[in-house]
């Protein structure tokens, strides 16, 4: 019973990603519906596992880091690139701070700059 359950919200969910996927793209979904949304999808996944063997878990689990092994470093790399492009200049220049890089940084106190927590 909940194998047939689960394979049919596969199946719904082939079938309606690729109606949804470019209206959430285009941004025409409000945000706050879109958090929802993804809340009770990752609840019924949940639910789902929750319901499994331990064994089917760990099958499961493993399955996923398998994909994910077998999966390029980057995707999309071309539609990652476009988005980063459409940025100005000046975002990169407020959130990576004077030195225009990707890193961690520290803030030991409040009063700490960007620059001064950037290493």
């Amino acid at each position: 019973m909940i194998k047939a359950i689960q394979d049919k919200l596969g199946t719904v969910v082939e079938v309606v990603t690729p109606v949804v996927l470019p209206i959430v793209e285009n941004n025409l979904i409000p945000d706050f519906l879109l958090r929802m949304a993804i809340r009770q999808q990752l609840g019924g996944e949940l639910a789902r596992v929750k319901l499994m063997s331990s064994e089917d878990v760990q099958k499961k689990t493993s399955a996923f880091v398998k994909e994910l092994k077998e999966l390029p470093i980057a995707i999309a790399q071309d539609q990652a690139n476009k988005q980063h492009y459409e940025v100005p200049d000046e975002f990169y220049q407020i959130v990576l701070g004077p030195f225009l890089k990707y890193s961690s940084g520290y803030w030991p106190s409040p009063k700490t700059t960007l620059a001064g927590a950037v290493y």
